[in-house]
């Protein structure tokens, strides 16, 4: 067996004491570095909740900033829409206008042909009256010379055999002349 002495119990025990302190020394670094590394977390984590209430707030006012850009363009939009009913509504007036003024002109040139047609027509009628007028007339002009031609020619025939009658029936001036002097029927002859 070994005995120790108290000298050598006080240098085990300062070894020991060496070793305790080590390793206390050891606890007391990775503790360092333990509170280190919150202390780096925690700032960090600050930093990451300061970017994410920035990055809310920028969120936020893009939000507020598209829907007022939202409600601009339904009102541009609505505007626009307004404007172009209007527009539509004037073009609409208009056309009408133009539509019903050129029916009223159609409707004039329509009534102004119908009543020169009318008037030909007219005047139509009064040349055929006016021709049948002188057809007629003609007609009876033609039949008074006819008629007078034909008493004419009758008149004469009728004068032509009462001459010739007469003068084969009755003896005349000359025959009677010719009877007394026979040589005065040659010289009268």
């Amino acid at each position: 067996m070994f005995f120790l002495t108290t000298e050598d119990n006080g240098y085990e025990s300062k070894k020991q004491s060496a070793g305790e302190r080590d390793e206390l020394f050891q606890a007391v670094i990775g503790l360092q570095h333990t509170l280190k590394q919150q202390c780096e977390l925690r700032v960090e984590n600050e930093q990451l909740k300061k970017i994410i209430s920035d990055l809310e707030r920028q969120n936020n006012s893009n939000l507020q900033d598209s829907a007022a850009n939202m409600e601009r363009l339904k009102m541009e939009v609505a505007a626009q829409i307004t404007e172009q009913q209007r527009d539509t509504a004037e073009v609409r007036g208009e056309l009408q206008s133009k539509l019903e003024a050129k029916e009223l002109e159609m409707q004039e040139a329509l009534q102004k042909k119908e009543s020169e047609l009318e008037q030909m027509r007219k005047r139509m009628k009064e040349q055929e009256r006016e021709k049948q007028t002188e057809i007629i007339k003609l007609q009876l002009e033609f039949s008074a010379r006819l008629a007078r031609a034909q008493t004419t020619t009758e008149n004469h025939r009728e004068s032509a055999a009462a001459a010739s009658g007469i003068l084969h029936s009755a003896p005349g001036p000359l025959q009677t002349q010719a009877a007394v002097c026979p040589g005065a029927e040659a010289d009268g002859g």
